[in-house]
């Protein structure tokens, strides 16, 4: 942002009043009530916020192109007023959103300008030319197998103090499943749930018991975690130097989040490993140009990635589909060159993959007899948003009697909680049968109530996907289902049921993740958390990607905005599990952010 002759000298007053509203947000972010699965980022963002105005004011020389500021001023608007209605939302309260009107229009404004100064800075970065990187190194054979070793050496602890593994409560599902105590079905991923049956196969065929197979498991999944994030170390030594892939390193083995979770029977874990791998895959291919990603090699790794995040998680495939739109749109010119026919072959292999992963999951699911996720699992976001017209909103006689049938009215105001979807549907006196049996009636009466009930549905969407992009939260609950199990009661597992009394908790794991979350929550620490706030960076970098016509610049940070924007629409419970990806991915998201800038030009008397 250039200062124009007729602001110099006046950069201390603008700098003075730019500081006070910094103020100003910073107070009412300290004051912000704290909810279970977040919290407020007052102490570290005041600082944040008065560094970057001083930046924005007196450090940035380039002018802002008029399309930059049709792009940032919406978007900061966007940005304060989900922070505003953030700010108000108190899920524990008898009304969970404070009212809002006129009298924090100040607030909103203080906030938007706030927003706008930190898009303009992020933005002004991003066009900044850079170094080139001097430290940066060809492969290494040594670099890749250290990595693995040192990260493997580390997270054994966690083995060893949970031995033989963290079960959580899906874990529970994944042992019924895999041990065919229940019918297979698709809520859970049918190639997870059979992996954990294998491992539990071989421990029972070895001679030991179910213990045996959560350790196999355990030790398998630590080892491909480590295997992918030392592919990322390795790349960052290569590309931009080795103190950043020391520093990634480090991160990778000394994150208690990570470390829990290379021993977490969880399918989250895996899950964000390939998220990563795509982001990595994708910042190659932004530096190399199309043509290197519709090589044989380079594609084929696209394909396995697709295929690995289709049937790691539920929103899997619908991420796969925007990835593969992106790819396409992005080597479509390649049709016209002289590699069109690697072009037209990369395109197609895409379509197949993905049309494949949709019968796989559709009819040849059906034929080996996986039930589908039970209809009451499929409607977590209508449920909540009745729930909470019944509870916050407007209802008739009529509607409550047709809500009655799940549950009595009474009984879902005591056991509501706005920030939780599953609260009022795992209440021991909710009658799923009665919903998975009656779909269009639910239905008709999700449609009828919806009417009167417009600000409540919002609100209901707000309490359990909002907190993905208010950019104040930061996630620091970490395995929050700990208590529900623990390890060594594995060889019970045959005589309990998924509620049983020897589901004793876990007190090891649970304290370690509230050690965990307070550690997270330490200033500075808390950025890695920030899970909103990398969304919206990556959102930055994407639209300066788009505003400086380099659209393979846009890729890297495809695959964690469309987990986020995947959540959006699904709207589960906001939990740090689903987007980990980020946490995990953002060593590479950093340095896409990093490598996208120009390089600087050498100046004649430094050139050889």
């Amino acid at each position: 942002m250039s200062l124009s002759p007729s602001w110099r000298g006046r950069e201390v007053p603008v700098l003075a009043v730019l500081c006070g509203l910094a103020l100003a947000v910073g107070h009412h972010m300290l004051n912000r009530p704290l909810d279970g699965g977040s919290q407020n980022t007052g102490p570290m963002v005041f600082p944040l916020v008065w560094a970057l105005t001083t930046w924005v004011l007196c450090g940035i020389r380039t002018a802002q192109p008029r399309r930059e500021w049709l792009v940032a001023v919406p978007v900061a608007a966007v940005m304060g007023a989900l922070r505003l209605v953030g700010h108000h939302f108190t899920p524990h309260a008898e009304q969970p959103f404070r009212r809002i009107g006129w009298q924090q229009l100040p607030e909103f404004l203080v906030d938007w300008a706030v927003m706008l100064v930190c898009w303009l800075a992020v933005q002004s970065w991003l066009r900044r030319p850079r170094a080139a990187a001097a430290g940066a190194r060809g492969l290494h054979r040594w670099v890749w197998p250290a990595s693995v070793v040192l990260m493997l050496a580390v997270w054994s602890g966690y083995l060893l103090l949970f031995w033989p593994g963290i079960l959580v409560r899906d874990s529970w599902s994944s042992l019924f499943l895999g041990q065919g105590e229940w019918p297979m079905n698709n809520h859970h991923p049918v190639l997870f749930s059979l992996w954990v049956g294998q491992c539990l196969r071989f421990a029972h065929w070895a001679g030991g018991g179910t213990s045996l197979g959560v350790a196999i498991f355990s030790v398998v999944q630590a080892v491909v975690m480590a295997c992918v994030l030392a592919t990322v170390v390795s790349w960052l030594w290569a590309r931009v130097g080795r103190r950043a892939a020391g520093m990634a390193l480090l991160f990778f083995a000394l994150s208690p989040q990570l470390g829990m979770w290379s021993v977490t029977m969880h399918k989250d874990s895996l899950f964000v490993c390939w998220v990563a791998l795509l982001a990595l895959l994708f910042t190659q291919a932004a530096l190399r140009g199309p043509g290197w990603l519709t090589r044989p090699l380079p594609m084929l790794g696209l394909l396995v990635l697709l295929l690995a995040i289709s049937f790691s998680r539920n929103n899997g495939p619908y991420i796969a589909v925007g990835i593969a739109a992106l790819v396409v749109l992005w080597t479509l010119p390649g049709l016209r060159g002289a590699s069109r026919g690697r072009t037209a072959l990369a395109v197609l292999c895409q379509v197949a993959v993905l049309a494949s992963v949709f019968w796989v999951q559709g009819p040849l699911y059906r034929q080996w007899g996986v039930v589908p996720g039970e209809y009451a699992e499929t409607v977590g976001l209508p449920l909540h948003q009745v729930s909470w017209s019944v509870v916050h909103g407007q209802a008739t006689s009529e509607q409550l009697l047709t809500y009655w049938w799940m549950i009595p009215p009474d009984r879902a105001r005591e056991v509501f909680n706005p920030a939780i979807v599953d609260s009022v549907k795992f209440d021991r006196q909710f009658d799923t049968a009665w919903l998975n049996e009656h779909p269009e009636e639910f239905m008709g009466l999700w449609r009828d109530m919806r009417a009167a009930n417009h600000l409540s549905y919002a609100s209901a969407w707000f309490g359990l996907a909002g907190g993905y992009v208010d950019p104040e939260r930061f996630f620091t609950r970490f395995d929050v289902g700990t208590e529900r199990g623990a390890g060594h009661f594995a060889d019970e597992l045959p005589r309990t049921n998924l509620f049983g009394e020897l589901r004793k908790e876990n007190s090891d794991a649970a304290r370690l993740a509230r050690i965990a979350g307070h550690v997270a929550s330490w200033p500075g620490v808390s950025l890695l958390f920030a899970m909103p706030l990398l969304f919206w960076l990556c959102l930055m970098a994407a639209a300066r990607a788009l505003l400086d016509r380099r659209s393979a610049w846009v890729l890297p940070f495809a695959p964690f905005l469309l987990c986020v924007g995947t959540l959006l629409l699904a709207a589960p419970v906001t939990d740090f599990r689903y987007v980990a990806a980020g946490h995990v991915a953002l060593p590479v998201l950093v340095a896409a952010a990093w490598l996208m800038r120009p390089v600087r030009e050498m100046r004649p008397e430094h050139a050889d």
